[in-house]
């Protein structure tokens, strides 16, 4: 069975940045990771069902090359997989590009996490070096820019200008260390689109240490404790009625088989994440 959809591994919770807004809790200190069995689970997955995509973050991936790479060196169709990582670029500071992104056995495209929350920041040069090394090694690169108010998207135009590089703009939201902080992204008012579309995540299969399989990577995966929220394989998680509800309703069918009335809803819940646990919290 073919799964037209990308694999997203979390391979653990590591990072050598402690972020304000992390909605997944990612510190220097956080030991979570995938297991040996876990790891050996997530290969018989992706050999199984052959996702077009594999996607790897965090925590930060690169101090989990040995993982990436186990995984990775056992996908047996790797020839015909995309694989791409989301870091903080960091390692440039203590590691060359050769000696980390160079070690990586697979990568085609490679996305850095930049805002105004990330202590310590990349400088512009050090951002374009990385940038660099990409394209001479024709890997794909771009910036993602989490903004928590629309006036940082100044910010966004800023290192566009600066870099020359790609920049993609993700409003940050409200789990993990930015729903306790209070920096996820604010609305104005409540804008009733959402209830028409579907979960922005159809298109992907997420795995969290010790949990198992979701399509959630969000809100109700770091929020909340709902156990029929993961599965220890893909098939089950597809197989889900969770998942299968997610997949053929929109929001606006989903807030109608809820005890909440569109009239309790408030600006936060424009972002879909936040409306979804707002809806399965009922």
């Amino acid at each position: 069975m073919s799964l037209d959809q990308q694999v997203h591994i979390i391979p653990g919770y590591k990072c050598n940045m402690f972020c304000r807004h992390c909605g997944v809790g990612a510190s220097p200190d956080n030991k979570k990771r995938v297991s040996d069995k876990e790891t050996n689970q997530i290969i018989a997955d992706i050999n199984i069902h052959n996702p077009k995509r594999i996607h790897f973050t965090g925590g930060e991936p690169t101090l989990y090359l040995d993982v990436v790479n186990y995984i990775l060196k056992n996908t047996k169709r790797i020839k015909g997989v995309y694989v791409s990582i989301t870091t903080n670029g960091l390692f440039i500071r203590d590691r060359t590009m050769s000696d980390l992104l160079g070690k990586f056995y697979k990568l085609n495209h490679v996305q850095l996490s930049y805002d105004s929350h990330h202590k310590p920041k990349l400088s512009h040069q050090e951002i374009r070096k990385i940038a660099h090394y990409c394209v001479r090694n024709s890997i794909s690169f771009n910036i993602s820019v989490a903004i928590s108010e629309p006036q940082e998207i100044k910010l966004a135009k800023e290192i566009s200008n600066k870099t020359g590089c790609d920049v993609l703009c993700e409003k940050v939201v409200d789990c993990g260390r930015a729903h306790d902080n209070k920096l996820s992204f604010e609305y104005p008012l409540f804008d009733s689109d959402v209830l028409n579309q579907k979960c922005p995540n159809l298109h992907q299969i997420c795995y969290h240490p010790g949990k198992g399989y979701s399509i959630c990577c969000s809100n109700l995966a770091f929020n909340k404790d709902l156990p029929y929220l993961f599965h220890k394989e893909i098939q089950d998680h597809l197989n889900s009625e969770f998942y299968n509800r997610i997949k053929q309703r929109t929001f606006g069918e989903l807030l109608n088989e809820s005890n909440i009335k569109i009239t309790q809803l408030g600006p936060a819940d424009s972002q879909p994440c936040n409306l979804c646990e707002r809806i399965f919290s009922s």
